[in-house]
């Protein structure tokens, strides 16, 4: 089930607030280091710079202790956010 939502707040490297609820969003496929880990911070600003206050289009595709596990898209221009994450995760 694919619908449009607003990042509200990124927690981490994968893991995102959105506007119509209280259950967290983690990307799925995407494995960011936690925050304090090597990478943790720069996969978080990341995210950031991609999706922070962006609409997204989030396709569900499970749970994930508490969150929804999600395919993301940027509205504006399509940007598979799960794919730019991963790539970002390889180069650092």
């Amino acid at each position: 089930m694919a619908y449009n939502d607003k990042v509200t707040e990124v927690i981490d490297g994968d893991t995102f607030k959105r506007q119509s609820s209280t259950k967290n969003v983690r990307l799925k496929n995407v494995y960011a280091p936690e925050l304090g880990k090597p990478g943790g911070y720069a996969a978080k600003r990341e995210l950031q710079r991609l999706i922070d206050y962006e609409n997204v289009s989030i396709n569900e595709t499970g749970t994930t202790y508490d969150r929804v596990e999600a395919q993301v898209n940027r509205s504006r221009d399509g940007l598979d956010v799960n794919r730019a994450m991963r790539e970002f995760l390889r180069r650092t």
